[in-house]
């Protein structure tokens, strides 16, 4: 029996942990989540409810648990689905034990400098006979863990996105496109958010507009950048998928002007639902943008971006991208690379 395992992640990591679950279960296995979502509701993975994380003392959970940990020994394999950090916790205990450890990791190299850095260096001093197989989205991510860490076996895999579940690739060119530019996302540092503002001037020249989606505290650094910008439009919640889709889908083009980044869940959301994409040539993102086909890479979005490269990118058809990411990046491509790593073991 294989043992899938996931413990708290946000709505789009419970999709993907899903999509994930389903090979394994397939060939014979169980899988434990904390989540209450549809996405794993499904004749292929049959959920197996874990422990509820708003009652974790209640004497049916801790007997799940038991039944876990037990499962961690009498399992063929042990599959973890995500590094959230209960998820973490279990990884590194199955990795002291189990010599037959599946792991996915979104953001490889923070993860992997991190606790499984300190982990790893433990076991190479303890002479542990460890084996674990690592899924990655990205070339430079498999890239850097073979060179770091020679001992894995590392297995370069899509990334699928969670819109593919809410959109049809018969509606993605009708909808009426309220603004030229989208940023949409957590302000983190690597996402070069810093320079919006700069952005929002160059494209006012143009008198192109700038919508931006993030839920942030009105008083914060982000928030002020921006806020007086005349052609900027901040729209401060969170949204569901279903709103977000249509946020996106009134846009013209997506932009990441990105320091960083190990692969980009944002531009497969986007290519998902037919938005195209101007992106930094920077890590994983190289992975998923084809020069156009779903978007164009620039070194600089922010210095370079131009009319020219907008109409290019606003001539590019919907479908077409849609199309482009089914055929790359969706779910089912996902699975069925799962599939061919598990049929070769």
């Amino acid at each position: 029996m294989n043992l899938v395992v996931n413990f708290g992640e946000n709505e789009d990591i419970s999709y993907i942990s899903s999509l994930i679950a389903s090979p394994y279960v397939k060939e014979g296995g169980r899988y434990y989540t904390v989540d209450n979502d549809a996405f794993c509701d499904s004749d292929a993975i049959k959920l197996f409810r874990g422990l509820k994380a708003s009652s974790p003392y209640q004497i049916v959970n801790i007997f799940k648990l038991v039944v876990l940990v037990k499962s961690i020994f009498l399992a063929r394999r042990v599959v973890i689905t995500s590094p959230s950090p209960v998820n973490i916790i279990l990884l590194v205990f199955c990795s002291f034990f189990r010599k037959d450890v599946h792991s996915y990791v979104h953001d490889v190299v923070p993860h992997y400098k991190g606790v499984r850095g300190i982990l790893y260096s433990i076991q190479n001093k303890l002479k542990f006979n460890y084996s674990e197989r690592v899924f990655v989205f990205s070339e430079e991510s498999k890239l850097y863990l073979m060179d770091v860490y020679p001992k894995l076996t590392v297995t370069q895999i899509s990334l699928p996105s969670p819109a593919e579940m809410l959109t049809d690739t018969a509606n993605v060119e009708n909808y009426k496109k309220q603004y030229d530019y989208v940023w949409w996302g957590r302000p983190e540092e690597y996402k070069g958010w810093r320079r919006l503002g700069e952005f929002a001037d160059r494209i006012l020249q143009d008198n192109r507009t700038l919508l931006v989606i993030s839920n942030v505290e009105m008083e914060s650094d982000f928030y002020q950048l921006l806020q007086d910008k005349s052609n900027v439009t901040f729209y401060n919640r969170f949204l569901a998928l279903n709103e977000l889709i249509e946020f996106l889908q009134s846009c013209r083009v997506n932009i990441c002007p990105y320091d960083t980044a190990t692969q980009s869940g944002i531009v497969a959301f986007c290519t998902c639902i037919g938005l195209p994409s101007l992106v930094s040539c920077v890590g994983g993102l190289t992975d998923q943008v084809v020069a156009g086909v779903n978007g164009f890479l620039l070194r600089d979005v922010v210095g370079e971006a131009n009319e020219a490269i907008f109409h290019k990118l606003t001539n590019l058809k919907p479908s077409d991208i849609k199309e482009f990411y089914t055929s790359n990046f969706g779910g089912l491509s996902m699975v069925k690379q799962i599939e061919v790593v598990l049929a070769d073991d």
